[in-house]
């Protein structure tokens, strides 16, 4: 259960930051780059609601949404590698993704045993 609340945390945490920074570039006129944050902060709940949602009829897919969750956030961490701004808060944010990732991953190999 602790895992299950880090994992949570931290997706909404690096949800939360997308999304701020996606408002932020619509308001200056950055359209096409902040509905990309939008979109991506979006994708980060809806991931994480598929992944822990008390949806039986979603429970044999589980394991297909959490490795969808891994790959969201490794893509977003490539993308920002080879385009984003390089400051204090997008590498705050790469190391929540990176215990995203992690966290996702030890949880994975939990609820297989």
């Amino acid at each position: 259960m602790p895992l299950t609340v880090a994992v949570i945390l931290l997706a909404l945490g690096t949800a939360i930051t997308h999304l701020y920074l996606g408002l932020q570039l619509t308001g200056f006129g950055g359209y096409g780059l902040g509905v990309l944050f939008i979109l991506n902060g979006l994708g980060y709940i809806g991931l994480t609601a598929l992944l822990y949602l008390p949806v039986r009829s979603l429970d044999p897919y589980r394991g297909a949404i959490r490795y969808a969750l891994i790959l969201f956030a490794a893509l977003t961490i490539a993308l920002w590698i080879l385009f984003g701004t390089k400051d204090s808060l997008g590498y705050l944010n790469k190391l929540n993704e990176l215990l995203l990732i992690a966290a996702l991953v030890v949880e994975g190999r939990l609820r297989r045993n």
